[in-house]
């Protein structure tokens, strides 16, 4: 009789503690679409064990929970756990609903609310928190800043950077969600890169944002009411976004399309790196010269930094005509003046900074802080707060609608875009094309994941859009526009791979592998998704010659399918290395198959799964 005791009680207790272990961990809260905040809600949270199914199930009362959705997991081994991500979709907006996520096997998460955003164009009322520079150095000062930011229940919550200390620190993330939890598991959360997180995986794996159109996360944005919200990856004061680059493409075109849509009325701009705040550290003014231009040209309201650990607002400012051009003193603005206030909402953890004033500084102080955006009709308020809910700072932004009485103004020149996809005939996108622009104006850019591409502030002109990429052909050759006075999307250009076999030359040297071109596929468009998950970084990745290469640095290839290969070539086609693992993650240690460092400069990749789909890009490897 005592044995069976001992052995029920043993297996009561193995029951709950299997339980306790694939319970969920740390539920929170986004969107990953565009237009998907008054619709959709993504439920994304952690196991320490592999469960099935990842299920959500919700209602519009508590308890009752009248539907289910199931989703996906992966084993993310950055951070050690299971990821789950269930997307609910065909909710009703403006809704309020009671949901809880895991599955009947393993256990439930506590039940907690999520709620929909109002339709899109929608004037109603909404409130947003921003906050910066959480780190993980001072969690009592986290909690207490959370403390007071729970109290302005925010329809959403934006964070500019710097969530952790360490963002490839699994263990400071974990603290940091220990805190955080109570709130983004009822109310959906946004995040941009920042210098503390340098593109870690951790961050990657565990937040699910929209994807940009290189099929990453690293920019994003999102509409929520007639509100535009854009996250940028510019994570200290040095960091750059080039006229012409990917990021700064991207970020064109997305104002413009928001520029032009009827139903956004106010815009705002999220990045860490400090542009109008300097004393600790210097202030950016390399994206002064290049994306605040644009900022200025669009309309965008307001733009939210971080890194800088104090709270700062700017005087309006304006960079389109001369740099630190100082529009309007506040606190009261008016849209109708062109310009934008730059806002750094303050330290919510990190360590102190001292504030140092200057000529553009509207406000500033020493402390934490964290900062209330309210939007109701045509008026913007913005409130700064301190821990303990205390108002320092306020300043609004009045949106004034147009009438007869409104005086006359020059109109700026019309611009169009040209836009389209590099594609197979299966309508998978090509990645890797390079789009050349010539004519009136000029420029380049090359094609990501999904293969789209966009010219955008064009003015009036001629212009030709030429494709290539090695063992393609693609049809058309190019695209002529002999006067461009209208958009012009779905300009697509469809690849076709050469078949071509070229003998492989002998070995010279045991050094010196053979040369041999990375294989160019056509993806079939029915297993794409197989390889659009997959992530890589950090990209560009520094290498030590002194140390061998892989002490400490080490590039990752996430999300794989299982039993892929890892291929890494020089860019004139000289195989280096061949990386194969049987789970869902591949590690490059920068050596080559000889066991030597690999020398600095760019590098091409190609994932090759068991079903035979390939996928290609490219590396940036530095050597020290």
């Amino acid at each position: 009789m005592l044995k069976y005791k001992i052995f029920l009680m043993t297996a009561i207790c193995f029951f709950l503690f299997a339980k306790t272990y694939s319970a969920p961990i740390h539920p929170h809260l986004s969107w990953d679409e565009l237009n998907g905040s008054s619709t959709t809600m993504v439920v994304t949270w952690k196991t320490l064990s592999d469960t099935s199914p990842s299920r959500v199930k919700y209602g519009i009362t508590t308890g009752n929970y009248t539907n289910t959705k199931d989703g996906s997991s992966f084993n993310s081994s950055a951070c050690g756990y299971y990821i789950h991500t269930v997307k609910v979709i065909g909710l009703d907006p403006d809704t309020l609903y009671y949901y809880r996520c895991g599955n009947d096997t393993d256990g439930w998460s506590p039940e907690s609310t999520f709620k929909t955003a109002p339709a899109k164009g929608s004037s109603q009322r909404v409130r947003f928190v921003a906050a910066s520079d959480t780190h993980t150095d001072y969690l009592n000062d986290v909690q207490t800043v959370l403390n007071s930011i729970k109290t302005q229940s925010p329809d959403l919550m934006i964070l500019d950077g710097d969530a952790v200390t360490d963002g490839g620190s699994q263990s400071d993330w974990n603290s940091w969600f220990d805190i955080y939890t109570s709130l983004i598991s009822s109310t959906p959360f946004f995040y941009c890169d920042s210098n503390h997180n340098y593109s870690a995986q951790n961050v990657w794996d565990q937040f699910v944002f929209p994807q940009n159109s290189n099929g990453d996360e690293k920019w994003y944005s999102f509409n929520y009411g007639n509100i535009h919200f854009i996250f940028l990856q510019v994570i200290n004061p040095t960091a750059q976004v080039a006229v012409g680059s990917e990021q700064y493409n991207w970020l064109q075109a997305d104002l413009i399309a928001a520029d032009n849509d009827p139903l956004i009325k106010w815009k705002f701009v999220i990045y860490h790196g400090n542009t109008y705040a300097e004393g600790a550290y210097a202030r950016n003014t390399y994206v002064r010269d290049t994306i605040c231009k644009l900022f200025d040209q669009y309309d965008v309201d307001m733009v939210f930094n971080g890194h800088y650990h104090i709270y700062e607002r700017s005087k309006k400012m304006r960079n389109r005509v001369t740099t630190d051009e100082i529009m309007e003193d506040g606190p009261n603005y008016q849209d109708s003046i062109e310009g934008v206030v730059y806002v750094i909402p303050g330290r919510a953890g990190g360590a102190p900074y001292n504030p140092s004033t200057s000529f553009y500084t509207a406000f500033n102080r020493k402390g934490l802080h964290y900062a209330v955006v309210d939007i109701e009709g045509n008026l913007l308020t913005l409130k700064g707060y301190t821990e303990n809910g205390v108002v320092i700072d306020s300043c609004t932004i009045t949106c004034s609608e147009a009438s007869d009485e409104t005086p006359p103004t020059v109109p700026e020149a019309v611009t169009y875009l040209i836009s389209g996809t590099a594609k197979t005939s299966g309508n998978s996108g090509i990645t890797g094309v390079a789009l050349t622009l010539t004519g009136t104006s000029t420029g380049t850019q090359t094609t990501w994941l999904t293969g789209t591409y966009t010219f955008g502030n064009l003015i009036s002109g001629t212009y030709t859009i030429t494709s290539s990429k090695s063992g393609y052909t693609f049809t058309p050759a190019n695209r002529v526009y002999t006067s461009l006075n209208a958009d012009q999307t779905n300009q697509d250009f469809t690849g076709s791979v050469i078949n071509i076999s070229t003998p492989t030359p002998p070995p010279t040297d045991p050094q010196d592998p053979p040369e041999i071109d990375p294989p160019v596929v056509d993806i079939p468009s029915d297993s794409y998704l197989d390889l659009l998950q997959v992530q890589l970084g950090p990209n560009p990745i520094t290498f030590s010659r002194v140390s061998g290469g892989g002490a400490g640095s080490l590039m990752k290839f996430t999300k794989l399918p299982t039993n892929s290969q890892v291929m890494i070539y020089t860019i004139s086609g000289k195989l280096v290395r061949t990386l194969t693992e049987s789970n869902t993650e591949i590690s490059f240690d920068g050596k080559n198959i000889t066991g030597d460092v690999i020398s600095q400069g760019m590098y091409v990749y190609v994932i090759k799964t068991q079903k035979g789909l390939k996928k290609t890009g490219k590396i940036a490897v530095k050597v020290e």
